[in-house]
């Protein structure tokens, strides 16, 4: 083989490496360009997950600032609704300071009117208690009324016009024990928050003073005095 022939060989095989190695070169920068491409999607997909991340923890801030508020309102609300039954609950009771409740009063069979009630009331009273001359606003029957054959008798409230006769009531409801008016049953009248606590369970047969009695009594003279 002549020189000019191995020169002709060399260049085609030159050509032909060259070709293939540009073909493998632009293949990997196709697959760059891929890559890359790949790359700058994830890098804005990354930075809008970022910006969303900092928009939520935004929110998360602003949310907890306007949960912490209303947990503010609430509690404040809370402590208003407590006060405000606080209050209530002390007007009840304080309306019904002159109150009692006798159990076990004998009813006229059919048709008692309150003023018939107060008379009984007041004849007890006299009789039995040994307080004449007491001053009544009121006393009536509570309850439906029972039939005419029937031996259950409802219970009276009775209010009285001062709160001393009320206590002196109390007091001489001792002199019922033992006595054949000893089925009657003097309890003071309370509001709904003292009944709950139970202060209807012991009537006041003894004459004895239930405990809450006394501090509800005390925080009426006290709340006086003050005013």
């Amino acid at each position: 083989m002549d020189l000019d022939a191995v020169k002709v060989l060399l260049e085609s095989q030159e050509r032909t490496f060259r070709s293939a190695l540009e073909l493998v070169v632009e293949q990997w920068k196709e697959r760059i360009r891929l890559v890359e491409g790949k790359m700058t999607d994830l890098t804005k997909s990354l930075e809008f997950s970022q910006a969303e991340i900092l928009d939520l923890k935004n929110n998360e801030k602003v949310l907890q600032k306007l949960n912490k508020e209303k947990q503010v309102a609430v509690e404040e609300l809370q402590s208003r609704v407590a006060e405000l039954n606080h209050r209530l609950n002390y007007q009840e009771d304080y309306t019904r300071r002159n109150n009692l409740r006798i159990s076990g009063l004998k009813e006229q069979p059919v048709g008692e009117t309150w003023e018939q009630t107060a008379v009984n009331v007041s004849k007890i009273l006299e009789d039995k208690l040994q307080l004449p001359s007491v001053n009544l606003e009121r006393a009536h029957r509570v309850g439906p009324a029972a039939a005419a054959a029937s031996s259950h008798h409802r219970t009276v409230v009775v209010r009285f016009r001062n709160f001393s006769d009320r206590e002196a009531a109390i007091r001489n409801a001792s002199k019922l024990k033992g006595t054949a008016a000893g089925w009657l049953m003097v309890i003071p009248q309370y509001g709904h928050l003292m009944v709950q606590r139970g202060c209807r369970a012991r009537p006041l047969v003894t004459g004895e003073y239930l405990a809450t009695l006394q501090d509800v009594n005390k925080g009426f003279s006290g709340t006086r005095k003050k005013t």
